[in-house]
This record gives structure tokens, C-alpha cells and sequence, in this order.
């Protein structure tokens, strides 16, 4: 193989900030149901990183190649490498709810369902320009750019959506 190229594209989110809610719950007889709405409110720093690397080997046959490790991959090119960090400010809601019964004196069993939506957070997917001019890779071009300097930083913010069911079984003694 006359090269191999890595590009590492990393994110990390950190919220920093207040949540305030209320707990609703109703008993009737063996049935229950508790109802939990949170809010959280504040920023978020974003850290992005982005790597490449292409190590280059000399072909079988005569054609010899400049050989060694180069600091660009196929899209982690001098255009956007480098780690870059932001602070956006963020809105986490937060409901769950949870529906028990009281199998037996002693056993208590609960299904439960939990949402959570974090809004401005940064993905590694979002990071990735598919634009590439190759121009200024050390490997499959001369090294200097010409033309546009593509890919470009991406910045593009989006919301983390989770959901979670629970189940449980309590056994008093």
C-alpha cells in the first residue's frame, strides 16, 4: 500500500449551568404514577478537534514517492486542522415518567420513560466538509494551496435528543 491516511474529527460538550423542577405523584390503591419535569438553563462549551495524518511509502517498481508522515488526511487538510473551542448558550428540558405497582405487601414493580433534548451541541458529523482540494496536501497535491481553501471549519450547532425506558422490581423487607 503506497499510503495510509487517518482523520480524526473529535467533539466535546460541557454544560454549564441551573435546573429548576417540580415532582408530581398520585397513589390509588396498588397503582401509583410520579411525573418529573426538570429545566436546565446555560452555556455550553463546545470543544472541537480536528486531525489528520498521511503516511506515505515508496511503490514496488521505481516510482519513489517522497516518503514519510505528513500532517493532513483525506479531509483533515491544513484548512481546518486545529482545535477550536465556543460557548453557546443551552436549553435542557427533562421529563420522565413513572407508572408502578404494587405487585405484593413486599414487591413493588415501575416502568418508567424518560426524554431529555439538550439544544446547541456540536457533533463530529458536523464538523466534516466534504469539499476537498487536494492542492494542498503534501501527498496528492504540490502542498500549496490553490484555489479555495476548502474544507473549511464547520461550525454547524444541533440538538441531542435521548429517550430511555426503565424498568424495576423493589423489594421491601
Amino acid at each position: 500500500m503506497p499510503f495510509v491516511s487517518d482523520d480524526l474529527f473529535q467533539t466535546r460538550n460541557e454544560f454549564y449551568g441551573g435546573q429548576v423542577g417540580a415532582r408530581l405523584g398520585w397513589n390509588r390503591e396498588r397503582l401509583s404514577l410520579q411525573l418529573t419535569g426538570k429545566i436546565a438553563l446555560g452555556g455550553t462549551r463546545q470543544t472541537t478537534t480536528i486531525e489528520g495524518t498521511t503516511t506515505q511509502t515508496e511503490l514496488p517498481g521505481g516510482f519513489a514517492p517522497t516518503p514519510g508522515t505528513f500532517n493532513s488526511g483525506i479531509y483533515a487538510q491544513a484548512s481546518n486542522i486545529g482545535q477550536r473551542s465556543t460557548t453557546a448558550f443551552s436549553v435542557i428540558p427533562s421529563l420522565d415518567v413513572k407508572l408502578g405497582y404494587q405487585i405484593t405487601p413486599r414487591l413493588r414493580g415501575t416502568v418508567g420513560y424518560d426524554f431529555m433534548y439538550w439544544s446547541n451541541v456540536v457533533r463530529p458529523g458536523n464538523l466534516l466538509d466534504h469539499n476537498v482540494n487536494q492542492t494542498q496536501s503534501p501527498v496528492f497535491g504540490s502542498g500549496t494551496l490553490v484555489g479555495p481553501a476548502v474544507p473549511a471549519p464547520q461550525s454547524a450547532n444541533s440538538g441531542f435528543l435521548a429517550h430511555g425506558v426503565s424498568f424495576g422490581l423493589q423489594l421491601s423487607y
